[in-house]
């Protein structure tokens, strides 16, 4: 504990935080005397807090030193732990609410503990505003609670399937070692673990994965999918009812099955979970289950390059080779750079026999400027990613517009364009 700490005592240090990081913030209307009363406030409610639990609270109209302040305020406290503001400004930002000023003290206390207190204003809300805010802050903060106590957990479940996959005999050597090698990498601070969960297939005689419910492994759920009832790869149900394509799909050797879930994540990024699934075999190398990981890839998973990371480095080399560019020659280099421009989210999802015909298509438009549109569909069935190439003097926010409008009405969907590459 610092001597400041020791010296403020709780309440003085969510005063001094509050007072140090007002200098960044959009205060208008607000005095010294509002934020020091809305400090002390905030210590006094969350100071009641039990040890090891989370709170929150919705003020719908905040009082300050004089009275009203216009403001409403979120405030949530428990102890410290990664991810709570982002997650709590996402919930903020799905409900529709412009957050106006953020305070976030940590308060070290006598035996040691460290509690997170944190402050969000908004606009004025309604009675029924406050009370949905609150509800979608408990439910956040509850699933930031369990991706963070269950980190190691999910963490040492990914290393025991690196090393069951590493003993496996029936896979090629090559393709056997990129995938671990591919989980070793998201170990290395590349992937965010939110949940983990184990199932296991119904098959027939002949080793297919039959279109019937997988059994869900008791005692398996991690994470966020200790909530039993959460969607990963359906939008209507979980766990999967499988059809004969998707029995097809998941029946097939490879080791990995990288996708989007259809379950947007509380935690960290308000985006749609990434999905990795390790296939588990029977005594003949069938495929007979699988255990499921739920997360986000970092941004440092997107900042490398593709030939760097394993597993997509392969699709990268078997893309290269069947383009048939020299060495070194000004096709390989165009087709390099394309490759690493390619939505990063595509080369992590898409096989090299989908992928490389839609970058050899994209390649021929360099110098030959036309609109095209690449489609892939999900090997779930749940998603289309729409790539579109226009001529960038063609390019522009109304023709942005059309184009999702589109793709929408061709869907039957809900938004516009997944993805998009303006490209002159």
């Amino acid at each position: 504990m610092s001597r400041s700490a020791a010296v403020a005592g709780p309440e003085g240090q969510v005063l001094e935080q509050f007072l140090q990081e007002a200098r960044g913030e959009d205060l208008t209307g607000l005095t010294e005397a509002d934020i020091k009363a809305l400090a002390r406030n905030l210590w006094s409610w969350a100071a009641e807090v039990p040890p090891g639990q989370q709170n929150v609270r919705v003020v719908a109209h905040a009082n300050g030193a004089k009275g009203s302040l216009g403001r409403a305020v979120l405030e949530a406290t428990g102890p410290d732990m990664p991810f709570l503001v982002d997650s709590l400004l996402g919930e903020c930002a799905a409900q529709g609410h412009e957050v106006k000023t953020l305070f976030h003290p940590v308060v070290t206390l006598a035996d040691g503990r460290m509690i997170s207190v944190i402050q969000i204003h908004t606009s004025l809300l309604t009675p029924q505003e406050a009370s949905l805010l609150e509800a979608g802050a408990r439910t956040t903060l509850a699933d930031v609670q369990r991706a963070v106590s269950d980190h190691r957990p999910m963490q040492a479940r990914m290393r025991a399937e690196m090393k069951r996959l590493a003993g496996l005999q029936h896979i090629a050597t090559v393709e056997r070692d990129e995938a671990v090698a591919f989980l070793e990498w998201l170990l290395k601070e590349h992937y965010v673990f939110l949940g983990s969960r184990e199932y296991d297939f119904a098959t027939d005689d002949a080793g297919g994965v039959l279109p019937v419910e997988p059994l869900m492994i008791d005692g398996s759920n991690l994470g966020i999918l200790r909530d039993e009832k959460l969607n990963v790869l359906s939008p209507d149900s979980e766990p999967l009812v499988l059809n004969r394509q998707i029995g097809e799909f998941l029946s097939h050797p490879a080791p990995l099955i990288i996708a989007k879930s259809t379950l947007p994540s509380r935690v960290h990024r308000r985006v749609p979970c990434d999905y990795i699934g390790i296939k588990k075999y029977d005594a003949q190398g069938r495929v007979n289950g699988e255990v499921r990981f739920l997360g986000l890839f970092t941004a440092e998973a997107y900042d490398e390059t593709a030939r760097s990371i394993p597993f997509v480095r392969r699709r990268v080399q078997k893309i290269m080779a069947a383009s048939g560019a020299a060495p070194g020659g000004h096709t390989e280099k165009a087709l390099a750079n394309l490759i690493e421009t390619w939505p990063r989210d595509e080369l992590f999802q898409t096989r090299s026999t989908i992928l490389g015909p839609m970058v050899m298509g994209a390649l021929h438009l360099i110098g030959r400027p036309r609109t095209k549109v690449f489609l892939r569909r999900d090997e779930f069935d749940r998603f289309v990613t729409a790539l579109v190439f226009v001529p960038r003097e063609s390019y522009d926010t109304a023709l942005r517009q059309r184009i999702g409008a589109a793709l929408v009405e061709a869907y039957e969907g809900a938004s516009g364009l997944a993805a998009g590459l303006d490209r002159g």
